[in-house]
């Protein structure tokens, strides 16, 4: 895991570019995150979100996918059920 400093930092900018609605910016960090802390399965699932918006179904499949794993791993049970609904949502 990266330094804590430097996550909290790139979830803040993250938060700003989305609030602002700028996508495309917040999707660059929000997937510099996945890669910076992969056990935080909310990340994997801003990704998802975001490339929704971006129209891009079928990454944010894939990502959904990963945000399941992630919080199976983690034993969230009922969050990765409903990650699962969301994807069967997108591609039934």
């Amino acid at each position: 895991m990266a330094n804590p400093k430097k996550i909290a930092k790139a979830k803040q900018e993250a938060t700003k570019f989305f609030a602002k609605g700028k996508w495309e910016k917040a999707l660059k960090v929000y997937s510099v995150l996945t890669k910076l802390d992969p056990r935080d399965p909310k990340n994997f699932q801003k990704v998802a979100e975001l490339q929704i918006r971006l129209d891009m179904k079928g990454p944010a499949i894939e990502t959904y996918k990963e945000a399941l794993e992630v919080y199976m791993k983690r034993g969230f049970l009922i969050q990765a059920i409903a990650i699962g609904k969301i994807i069967i949502k997108i591609d039934p």
